[in-house]
């Protein structure tokens, strides 16, 4: 694969990756929520691992040093990426709860947020906007769980962060590792 080729296929990863916590952030039938979570999980993951390999196969071994450096320092990057790793992944890496609440906020609270149509409908909800600045939030519903690795460390979930801020911070993660790469 060239390197040219190597790079579409990290940009079509980190779209995938983002597309999946998008759909995450919306959804509010948990059962949903959580597949969209372990889904999630696995394109991030997958967007990282071949970075890693763009890394070394382009002899910037120093950059993925770095950012495997920056993740292994910061718990909710590690409980991302372990959650991925985990031997008992059969039992993913969150339970279901029941949802107690459901907000819609700006995701800029400097610009409105205009919500035109909101349908729900099953446990979906369906929502029409004239702008795209806005997150919905959940309370209860999706809760995280320790995930065991196949070294039997055991990372517990980031106590007070919700998975879509998780989620957040690793394509944060992602976006910077791929610019670092030169990928934009």
């Amino acid at each position: 694969m060239t390197n040219s080729e190597t790079e579409a296929k990290i940009r079509r990863l980190l779209r995938a990756a983002s597309e999946e916590m998008a759909r995450f952030s919306i959804i509010a039938d948990v059962h949903r929520k959580q597949e969209s979570w372990e889904d999630f999980l696995i394109k991030w993951r997958r967007a990282v691992e071949v970075m890693n390999h763009f890394a070394d196969e382009t002899q910037r071994q120093h950059i993925r040093q770095t950012r495997h450096s920056t993740r292994v320092a910061d718990q909710t990057l590690t409980y991302a990426w372990e959650a991925r790793n985990s031997e008992a992944h059969a039992e993913g890496s969150s339970t279901v709860g029941e949802v107690k609440a459901m907000t819609i906020g700006p995701e800029d609270p400097s610009k409105p947020v205009y919500i035109e149509e909101m349908i729900v409908n099953n446990g979906v909800v369906s929502i029409s906007s004239g702008s795209s600045n806005w997150t919905v939030g959940h309370e209860g519903g999706l809760q995280l769980r320790p995930v065991k690795t196949r070294a039997n460390a055991v990372f517990n979930e980031p106590r007070g962060v919700r998975a879509i801020d998780i989620a957040r911070e690793a394509m944060i993660f992602a976006r910077g590792y791929a610019a670092d790469l030169g990928i934009g």
